[in-house]
């Protein structure tokens, strides 16, 4: 069975301040919140990110297709030099550090994306969409122990965060090469939701299965 898992990315939910809003996108990453975790029958189109086999990982928000579709680039720079301009006049802006930090996200800006949640999480307390995009951030620049700790944050303050779960599991396999504890982190995930999905074809179920299988070989 062919693995789609590859490398999709699970993003949060960046046109919706409060992280909790799902959908797909068909470009090189997958948007994946709480409410899309909830059901998790979620359509997952991921076209151009798969590259080989469990190497994504997930937003828990709005996705860069999402935001390239509604605005241009230059309107995002805008956006984030506005953006930028509030956070200075007043630092404790939640919302405004945790926008930012979603157009860095999808502009790969990925240093001043951890600058930005972290800014979000100082002022606004745990939030477990921005702490699971903080830990995509994270891999990004070459820090997958750090991504894990900001995974576990996130279940630690949402243990149901079903986003948390995927991207840990993938980071393990791939960054870590810790194939049994990331099959222990989805079978965690397949408690909370029985019926999880790694593709729209693939149940995790079926992904674990074929790591499982291909453990020795």
């Amino acid at each position: 069975m062919v693995n789609p898992w590859t490398a999709l990315e699970v993003k949060k939910n960046k046109h919706h301040p409060e992280q909790g809003e799902s959908m797909a996108k068909s470009t090189d990453q997958i948007i994946l919140s709480r409410s899309s975790a909830m059901v998790f029958a979620v359509i997952f189109i991921a076209l151009g990110f798969i590259a080989g086999v469990g190497t994504a990982v997930f937003k828990a928000g709005p996705s860069r297709t999402m935001e390239a579709s509604s605005v241009q680039q230059g309107d995002l720079a805008t956006m984030a030099a506005a953006l930028e301009s509030k956070v200075e006049t007043d630092p404790a802006d939640t919302g405004a550090w945790t926008k930012l930090g979603n157009i860095y996200y999808d502009t790969d800006q990925y240093e001043k994306a951890i600058h930005a949640y972290s800014k979000a999480l100082e002022t606004g307390g745990e939030n477990p969409g921005v702490l699971c995009d903080m830990g995509v951030m994270y891999r990004k620049t070459g820090q997958p122990e750090t991504a894990i700790k900001a995974f576990d944050r996130a279940l630690a303050h949402d243990p149901k965060f079903q986003p948390a779960y995927l991207n840990k599991g993938i980071v393990l396999v791939n960054d870590m090469n810790d194939q049994e504890k990331a099959i222990q982190v989805w079978e965690a995930l397949l408690k909370v939701n029985p019926l999880a999905m790694a593709s729209k074809d693939q149940t995790l179920e079926e992904l674990i299965t074929h790591y499982k299988d291909h453990a020795d070989k």
